[in-house]
C-alpha cells in the first residue's frame, strides 16, 4: 500500500461518513469488532478528529479548527496523555520544548524562538500525564490553560482515549487497528502518517498500513482520514510552532 492510499480527500470523507453513518450493518459490523467497546462519544454523532498527545494551540491545530468551522462539523480532539514522554519524537518533543514563530526577520528568513518549558531528560519514559513544567504544573493542564487563548472549550472537546486504547492491547500494533476502526463510520480523522523523518516512520510502514489493509480486507472499505498537512510541506516542522497570539501570553507571563 503506498502512503497516498490512505488519504481520501476532504469533500469525498464528508460525503464518504454521510453514507457511511446510515450503514447499519457496517455500523454494526465495527462495534462487533471492537467488542461493543465503542466509546459512549461515538454512539451519537459523527465528528471531525484531531488525535495529539496533549492539545495545544500551535498552527497545526488552528488548521483542524478552520477546516471544521468552514465545513461545519463538530470536533473532538483526542488525546492520549498516558503514553511514554520521548524527545525523540517530534510530536512529544514540541510538547516540551515550544518554537515560537515571530514572523520573518531582516534578512528574510523565519524568526524563531524556543523555549523548555520541561526538564527534557528527567522526563524521558515518564507517563507523559505525570510529567510537570518548570513552572510547577502539569504538562498537560499546562498546555490545556493555552487552548483558553484561542477560545477552545477544551472540556467538551477534548476525550482522554489513554484507558480505552491501554484496554485494546498494550502495544501499538495490538490497539492500533482498534483506533482507526473509529474512523471507519463514526468520525473523519484528520491526520498525517510520515514516511521519513519525525521519529514516526515505523509506525507508519509497520504498524499503521498494515492494519489498514487488514481493514480493507475485512470491512470492503479503509478508514476515513484526510491529510491535514498539505503533501510536500507534512515534514514541516513549523506546524508545530506558535503564533503571535501564544507568544503575546508568554511574555506577559513567562521569561522568553
Amino acid at each position: 500500500m503506498n502512503i497516498d492510499d490512505i488519504y481520501t480527500p476532504l469533500e469525498d470523507a464528508i460525503k464518504e461518513i454521510k453514507k457511511r453513518s446510515q450503514n447499519r450493518e457496517l455500523k454494526k459490523d465495527v462495534e462487533l469488532f471492537l467488542d461493543d467497546t465503542l466509546p459512549d462519544i461515538f454512539q451519537h454523532n459523527t465528528y471531525f478528529c484531531f488525535t495529539r498527545h496533549i492539545h495545544s494551540p500551535n498552527y497545526e491545530l488552528m488548521s483542524f479548527l478552520s477546516l471544521a468551522d468552514k465545513n461545519d462539523f463538530q470536533i473532538k480532539l483526542l488525546e492520549y496523555s498516558k503514553d511514554k514522554f520521548t524527545a525523540k519524537n517530534n510530536l512529544k518533543y514540541y510538547l516540551g520544548k515550544m518554537y515560537f514563530d515571530h514572523g520573518i526577520g531582516k534578512r528574510g528568513g523565519k524568526k524563531i524562538s524556543s523555549k523548555a518549558i520541561i526538564d527534557l531528560d528527567r522526563s524521558d519514559g515518564k507517563k507523559i500525564c505525570t510529567v510537570k513544567t518548570i513552572f510547577g504544573d502539569s504538562l498537560v493542564d499546562f498546555h490545556h490553560k493555552l487552548l483558553s487563548l484561542i477560545d477552545v472549550d477544551a472540556k467538551d472537546a477534548i476525550f482522554d482515549i489513554s484507558d480505552w486504547l491501554e484496554s485494546r492491547g498494550s502495544k501499538a500494533e495490538s490497539y492500533y487497528i482498534s483506533y482507526l476502526s473509529l474512523f471507519m463510520c463514526h468520525a473523519i480523522l484528520f491526520e498525517n502518517f510520515l514516511i521519513d523523518g519525525g521519529g514516526e516512520e515505523k509506525l507508519t510502514r509497520n504498524i499503521v498500513l498494515p492494519a489498514i489493509q487488514k481493514m480493507q480486507k475485512k470491512f470492503g472499505c479503509k478508514p476515513l482520514i484526510v491529510r491535514l498537512i498539505p503533501k510536500g510541506i507534512e515534514n514541516d516542522p513549523s506546524s508545530s510552532f506558535y503564533p503571535q497570539k501564544i507568544i503575546d501570553h508568554f511574555k506577559a507571563h513567562y521569561k522568553l
